[in-house]
């Protein structure tokens, strides 16, 4: 699928969006904090020891200021509370992804 000018994959659950990740090469993931089978926490942890140079925003729409610390901790490098508009988004990957 593409858009934006991006070509993306999707996964509606951490174990399954780690395994995609795995097999091919990712600018960026997208995570929620709270997902099944797996926490955004964990997920980026295992992006980023598999690749520091993938940039990871984390999307969430109730999350506690410890859980924002441990996100940006585990290598987090954006956090995007919802409600936002795409327009955010989009100039958040902008600014992280040349």
């Amino acid at each position: 699928m593409e858009s934006k000018g991006h070509l993306v994959a999707t996964s509606l659950r951490g174990k399954e969006g780690l395994e995609l990740f795995k097999k091919d090469k990712f600018d960026l993931v997208l995570s929620d904090i709270t997902m099944p089978d797996m926490d955004g926490i964990e997920l980026i942890k295992k992006v980023k020891e598999k690749d520091q140079q993938t940039k990871v925003i984390v999307i969430t729409g109730h999350i506690q200021k410890e859980k924002e610390e441990k996100a940006r901790e585990a290598g987090a490098d954006e956090v995007l509370i919802k409600p936002f508009k795409n327009e955010l988004l989009y100039q958040t990957i902008s600014k992280i992804v040349i």
